[in-house]
């Protein structure tokens, strides 16, 4: 197996939370709305019993998608997704359009495979450069996580189109999913009709805003997913689950994200700070240039009260590059006049 760091500081996610819990949390990327509708309790009875199949959260999120059943497969938690099906894939190639979720990497040397990283916009303009590569799989967040950039389905079709010809499989992380216009998001239907190779992972603690009830999912065609079934563990999901999906699923309107999101880019734009990328999700990431302010510039906000997400670890940034999740206005707003205190 191939050698790899330990450090968890190269693997860190945005989840300080219960490190400052009196802070206002802007590190973790989740819906800061939902966490209070939703009054989930337990029936202990389904503690005295070995969990039943996910089956009936299998239906739940099939109907909700418009989808066949078959082409689910319900898992504890994205992330745990994302490391089983790397292992469906171990020791194989696998190409990772960065920047990505770390996990991504983390599960593909832990599946000792072969890895090439590329940049993400590079590919998906240029489609015929994953030839190169020769991979068997290839991994892609959409939204990018941490700028935000959505990819819709014509420009996923074009990479598919280009994998399936070398025989690889694409796998898209649409953690945040939820959170772009719902005119942009991804046609299921239409792409799992025409491509075997396409494969896509969806949680559903960002917009519910509970990332403590661990539900992610698996969309892909009946084969792909017949196989990944066989490869799973048994009782991998609780049972009450099954009980609060429908809740879960109620995820609302979020149209005030976007609202949100512009006032929060204008904000920094009129301050001066770099925005990254094109954001389209609950996240903006932005640059501090200035030498002697970046490298405090956490620090400061966190002993203002605020948490952000230091990115910094991502491929392909550096040193003064940060990411703020979308609150309520009034959160916003408190940030917005924080951060211009630090930068004077």
């Amino acid at each position: 197996m191939k050698s790899f760091s330990t450090d968890h500081d190269a693997f860190r996610h945005g989840d300080q939370f219960f490190m400052q819990s009196s802070a206002l949390d802007f590190s973790a990327s989740i819906n800061p709305e939902s966490t209070e509708r939703k009054k989930i309790t337990i029936d202990p009875e389904n503690l005295s019993h070995y969990p039943l199949s996910p089956s009936l959260i299998e239906s739940r999120i099939s109907s909700y998608l418009g989808l066949k059943q078959e082409n689910i497969m319900a898992f504890y938690g994205l992330t745990a997704l994302i490391h089983h099906l790397f292992r469906f894939f171990n020791s194989m190639r696998g190409l990772l359009l960065e920047p990505l979720f770390a996990e991504h990497m983390r599960a593909a040397l832990l599946s000792n495979m072969n890895i090439s990283r590329v940049p993400v916009n590079t590919v998906m303009e240029v489609p015929s450069l994953i030839r190169s590569f020769n991979p068997d799989v290839i991994s892609l967040n959409s939204p990018v996580n941490p700028t935000g950039e959505h990819y819709g389905t014509e420009k996923i079709e074009k990479l598919l189109m280009e994998s399936e010809k070398i025989g690889a499989y694409v796998f898209i992380d649409e953690a945040y999913a939820d959170f772009v216009k719902k005119d942009k998001t991804l046609d299921y239907k239409f792409l799992l009709d025409r491509y075997s190779n396409f494969i896509c992972g969806r949680t559903l603690t960002k917009a519910t805003g509970l990332p403590g009830v661990r539900i992610g999912y698996a969309i892909g065609p009946p084969e792909i997913i017949i196989k990944m079934k066989r490869m799973g563990i048994p009782w991998m999901i609780p049972q009450f689950y099954s009980e609060i999906i429908d809740s879960l699923l109620e995820i609302g309107d979020l149209k005030w994200i976007e609202d949100e999101r512009n006032y929060l880019e204008t904000s920094f734009r009129d301050m001066g700070i770099i925005i990254l990328g094109k954001p389209e999700a609950n996240f903006i990431s932005f640059r501090i240039t200035d030498k002697e302010i970046k490298e405090y510039f956490s620090i400061e906000l966190r002993n203002r009260g605020f948490l952000v997400r230091d990115i910094s670890n991502f491929y392909g940034f550096m040193q003064g590059d940060f990411r703020v999740t979308v609150r309520k206005h009034g959160d916003n707003e408190k940030l917005v006049h924080a951060i211009k205190e630090i930068l004077g």
